[in-house]
Parts: C-alpha cells; structure tokens; sequence
C-alpha cells in the first residue's frame, strides 16, 4: 500500500492505518530503535508508543514522507527510553558511544534554551549542507540512526577504517565551523 493510502486510512481514522505502517516500516523502525536501544521488548515499546503518537498526529498533520515521519517518533521515543534508563544506570551502547564522539566538537553549553538549539540545529544542517553527501551520510548514519562503525562500513561498502578517519575529520571540520559560527566549544 502506498504511502498517500495509508495516510487517507490516517484521516479516516482506520485502525487499518496503524497495522498497514506495521506491515511496511517496522523491520527498518526496529533497525532505528535498535541501533539506539540494543533492546528487542525496549524497541517494540518504542514502536508502539511511537505508532500511537502517530495516531495522534494524522490528522492535522498529512506527511509527504511517512517513513520519516513514523521513524522520528521512533528515534524520540528511543533516545528517551536510553536518557530514562541512563539515570537509572542501566544503559551502554552506540547511542552513547555517539554522543561521547561528539563531545569533541559539541558541548551541551553551545546551545542553552529552545530557541538557542533550533538554530543550533539549523548550523548543523547548514554545514552538512556544505559536505560531500559521502561524508553527510557517514554522518548521519552514525549521530542520527546511531550506526555502528561495522554498519556503516558493509552499508557504505568502505573499510571501518575510513568509516572512523571520515568521522573523526567531519567532527573537526563541525568542530572549526561552529567556532567560526561563535559558538563555544
């Protein structure tokens, strides 16, 4: 089923919706809470808060993009199941082997309110904007769906090496941009 028929089944208020986003995204939703959780019974919670939340959303809201859309409740509800079970000292894996790579160039100082991390954000984009799409994409694949450097590697069919060289020099380029932005490293 495409993606317009299952967002029609959305503002129809079907529960056929909910089982056709099953149906279609939930090996790659698994993969994406996987990645951050390490967790099967974590990620099908994940997957089904996320999927209520996209109940919730359809309608007002009509995504061009439903894959997207779905794993970005995905990837939140993740990242706060790992921030939940972080203080409560249970947790270790490539979400927080991510985070420690970025502190090199990303401290929680450079951005401090809503507004002040909107348009941090917006400064990173710009600058992956600006990068080879090899380099963005071995980005993104490490910091936003928290890849392995192995899963980067056969995904990207390049060495691990090169995977960790183009990551450590993508941070130090960030790194001089947001110095150059005004931004205290």
């Amino acid at each position: 089923m495409e993606d317009h028929e299952i967002v029609n089944l959305f503002f129809e208020r079907s529960e056929a919706a909910i089982k056709q986003c099953e149906e279609k995204y939930n090996n790659y939703l698994l993969k994406v809470a996987y990645n951050i959780l390490g967790n099967t019974e974590d990620c099908m919670e994940c997957i089904n808060d996320s999927l209520l939340k996209v109940w919730n959303k359809i309608p007002p809201a009509k995504p061009n993009n439903l894959k997207l859309f779905i794993s970005k409740f995905v990837r939140q509800s993740a990242i706060d199941i790992v921030r939940k079970q972080s203080s409560q000292k249970r947790f270790s894996g490539e979400y927080e082997l991510s985070l420690e790579e970025l502190n090199e160039c990303i401290t929680e100082n450079s951005s401090q309110n809503h507004i002040e991390a909107e348009e941090f954000g917006k400064k990173i984009n710009d600058f992956l904007k600006n990068i080879s799409k090899e380099k963005r994409d071995i980005f993104v694949l490490r910091y936003y769906y928290f890849f392995s450097i192995e899963e980067i590697s056969l995904k990207r069919k390049i060495s691990s090496s090169k995977v960790k060289t183009t990551l450590h020099r993508v941070r130090k380029e960030l790194k001089e941009f947001l110095i150059k932005e005004g931004y205290s490293i």
